[in-house]
């Protein structure tokens, strides 16, 4: 995950990642709740770069969270890490989606049709975040 993060980092590509958090590597396990991860994924990629950082404390916030971060992963054009534990991962329940309000879809400075003078990295623009097309 490291690698990954560092190279979305370096060239300014989005990307939400789900890190599980595990049980200790001693007595946790009999517990099976730990949320220790964090220290990681704030430092996870090499470098002076950090990732966006976000956690769900309720199951009704998680559903929302999931549309916010892949929001701000494409409008930042940065990696977002969603911090969850075991009991959130592996829990099975129904959530009433009728009164949860979904994230609207933003995807940033998308490029649908660029002419042949774009420029992926340009310095032209003031907030410092240029165009991006799909591949």
């Amino acid at each position: 995950m490291s690698e990954s993060l560092s190279y979305s980092h370096q060239a300014e590509i989005g990307g939400v990642y789900i890190l599980s958090q595990r049980a200790g590597p001693s007595t946790g396990t009999p517990t099976f709740q730990e949320q220790s991860d964090l220290l990681y994924a704030l430092n996870a990629s090499f470098g002076d770069t950090k990732p966006i950082v976000l956690a769900p404390s309720t199951y009704e916030r998680g559903y929302t969270l999931i549309g916010e971060a892949l929001n701000m992963s494409d409008t930042l054009q940065h990696p977002v890490i969603v911090l969850v534990d075991k009991q959130f991962s592996e829990s099975m329940l129904s959530l009433d989606t009728e009164t949860l309000q979904p994230a609207s879809i933003f995807r940033g400075k998308l490029q649908e049709n660029p002419d042949e003078k774009f420029a992926r990295y340009s310095l032209s623009e003031a907030d410092g975040i240029s165009p991006y097309t799909m591949p």
